[in-house]
């Protein structure tokens, strides 16, 4: 597994919150980073249906359920849980009890400033690969330039690394880059667009991605 710069971030940030929630892109790496820095923690995914149920019908009783810590990945499915989330926390703050998970950013970020504003909630934003987690060499620090040179690993191929993308399950397991990014951006056209923005002229909104895409980096 690639090494992910905001591992020690999140450890250190465990030891001083209660609440640690990290928000980004779909297949960004949140559950695989969050599982591997807390594996004591008790982990459940909001994505099952069972699950999201259970926890719709019975927050309380579905906390109840978890151990002491918790790690509770795509939490926007079920935002009502973070009024119960608050709760327990005011009854027991001990650094690093929940560990949180969305993708969804604009609807998770404004239900966490709402519902956990001043409860020692970190909020935490992890994007895909960087090129220097690509590479294998630590996240740049100028006090310390002798942690990267002479004996780091060789440059990437840039054009290979433009087509490939950053996204972890390309690198993870090898996969087509084309075949997987378009999987990905229809994807999130078809089913997070509509949740989160409710567009409704897919059409139109797949053009001016294209659009977009077409001038990255002007």
């Amino acid at each position: 597994m690639i090494r992910r710069h905001l591992a020690s971030v999140l450890t250190r940030e465990a030891t001083r919150n209660p609440v640690l929630t990290i928000v980004g892109p779909r297949q960004s790496g949140k559950t695989t980073l969050v599982r591997s820095c807390f594996p004591q923690h008790d982990y459940v995914s909001l994505e099952r249906p069972d699950i999201r149920s259970a926890a719709r019908e019975d927050p309380l009783g579905f906390l109840s359920l978890l151990g002491p810590d918790a790690i509770i990945d795509e939490v926007q499915k079920v935002p009502e849980l973070l009024s119960y989330i608050q709760v327990a926390v005011d009854e027991d703050d001990r650094p690093g009890r929940f560990v949180l998970t969305g993708s969804q950013n604009l609807l998770l970020m404004q239900d966490v400033s709402q519902t956990l504003a001043g409860q020692r909630a970190a909020i935490i934003d992890l994007l895909p690969f960087s090129l220097s987690e690509l590479s294998g060499r630590p996240s740049w620090d100028p006090g310390d330039l002798a942690r990267i040179a002479p004996d780091r690993p060789p440059a990437l191929d840039v054009w290979d690394t433009v087509h490939r993308g950053m996204f972890p399950p390309i690198h993870d397991r090898q996969l087509d880059p084309t075949m997987w990014l378009a999987d990905y951006h229809r994807t999130y056209v078809e089913r997070d667009l509509r949740d989160v923005l409710r567009v409704m002229d897919l059409d139109a909104f797949d053009r001016f991605v294209r659009l977009c895409a077409a001038r990255t980096a002007t």
